[in-house]
This record gives C-alpha cells, sequence and structure tokens, in this order.
C-alpha cells in the first residue's frame, strides 16, 4: 500500500497570554483554551479540529497558527525518520 501522506496533529493550550504546544498534565487542569490540529500536510487537508473552549478569534487564529507550525515540524521530522529507514533497509539489500 503506498503511503501518500503523513497524519500530524498536536493540542496547543493558550496560558497566560502565550500558546504552548504540547501541554502537560499540571497544564492541561488548568482549564485554559485547548485547540487540537490534525492534518496531512502534503495533501494541506485538515483532518480534525477541535477547541475545547470559547476563544477570541485573534486568540483563535493564533492557536492555530502554533498547531500549524508544529504539526509541520512533526511532519519533518517524521518523514526524515522514514528516508533514514528507507537508506538502511535499502542499504541492507
Amino acid at each position: 500500500i503506498p503511503m501518500k501522506d503523513f497524519v500530524c496533529s498536536s493540542t496547543v493550550g493558550y496560558i497566560q497570554n502565550k500558546c504552548i504546544i504540547d501541554l502537560n498534565q499540571q497544564e492541561e487542569q488548568q482549564k485554559s483554551p485547548q485547540l487540537t490540529l490534525t492534518i496531512m500536510p502534503q495533501r494541506d487537508d485538515i483532518v480534525a479540529l477541535t477547541c475545547e473552549s470559547r476563544v477570541h478569534h485573534d486568540i483563535y487564529n493564533e492557536m492555530l497558527d502554533a498547531a500549524t507550525r508544529a504539526n509541520l515540524q512533526l511532519f519533518n521530522l517524521m518523514k526524515q525518520a522514514v528516508v533514514n529507514q528507507l537508506k538502511t533497509v535499502l542499504h541492507v539489500l
């Protein structure tokens, strides 16, 4: 089965006027706004998007931008790991 894209997901919280990526348990318990974005970056598709509370549209856009940047970084790391693994496998063969 050909692999056509990756699925990347990240959660962003808005705590003390800052976007925080990949919240820990303590940060999650603060009842601050949280946004989870799941994308397929090569297709530029949003797979899922949830926001746990009401937020002003400026804050929402800031959180969405932070989640998008985090997912693109995750995509680059995942893509590089797959490429490295393929190089290893092909070298062995």
